[in-house]
């Protein structure tokens, strides 16, 4: 449960899940022999892996903690709408399930960005990447909503790969997405630097705790700290604002 807020480990602990789990290992179960009878049938194996995961997602989505925890994806919603998306895109007839397979595996960089958004929500944007068998993905959060790259096979790709994974090592905290506005000295105090209107003088105003921030990846990141300039306290606030505006 490594990554679940206290809110939603009490709405889990208050709506166990039935029988869901007893009924997935059967499936599984189940797939692991027809595989072993049918090795190399990939279309039938294909319609197989699709049955059984739709099942699943379904027998979740009528779960009690899917209708009460809120959504990963959207500002509005439960999990239990984020996994009938899935089932829809599984449902689809076109491509197969290897293919489907990488859509669903960048669900989980998702999860994980909002929670980084949650824990640390000054950060201007996040990289990050999904990989599924040979298949790479690479991303980029904003408080927009994301953005990939192609899918980078491998194998087939090793070069660019490797180029994108070097590309994360040799970029700078602006390049990686980091607060550049907010200054931190040894004992991890924060600050910024403002002007005041109509002077052009700079001033040095203190970060307190902070009080308030948006949970959503898609949303303004408005974040609130106490502050203090020395003379007055006051509240300072971060704000993501689109260059179309």
């Amino acid at each position: 449960m490594a990554g679940l807020s206290q809110e939603d480990r009490n709405i889990i602990k208050n709506h166990p899940l039935t029988d869901s789990v007893d009924i997935f290992r059967r499936m599984l179960q189940e797939v692991e022999n027809y595989y072993e009878l049918h090795l190399g049938a990939v279309d039938s194996l294909d319609q197989l892996y699709r049955g059984v995961t739709s099942a699943l997602l379904t027998a979740l989505q009528g779960e009690g903690a899917a209708y009460n925890l809120r959504s990963r994806m959207s500002d509005d919603g439960n999990v239990a709408s984020d996994l009938a998306h899935l089932v829809k895109r599984l449902q689809n007839p076109k491509g197969n399930f290897t293919s489907g397979t990488m859509s669903i595996a960048c669900w989980y960089p998702c999860c994980c960005v909002r929670e980084v958004f949650a824990a640390q929500p000054t950060w201007r944007f996040i990289h990050a990447f999904a990989v599924c068998g040979t298949k790479m993905e690479a991303w980029v959060f904003d408080r927009s909503g994301p953005y990939s790259s192609r899918i980078i096979d491998v194998f087939t790709d090793s070069k660019q790969f490797f180029k994108v994974l070097v590309g994360y090592t040799m970029m700078s905290d602006e390049e990686l997405g980091l607060d550049t506005f907010i200054a931190r000295d040894e004992s991890g105090n924060k600050s910024i630097t403002v002007k005041e209107p109509g002077n052009s003088e700079e001033k040095k105003v203190l970060l307190g705790r902070m009080l308030s921030y948006q949970h959503d990846i898609v949303c303004h990141g408005t974040t609130c700290f106490l502050a203090n300039d020395g003379q007055v306290k006051g509240v300072a606030k971060f704000s993501w604002v689109s260059d179309k505006r």
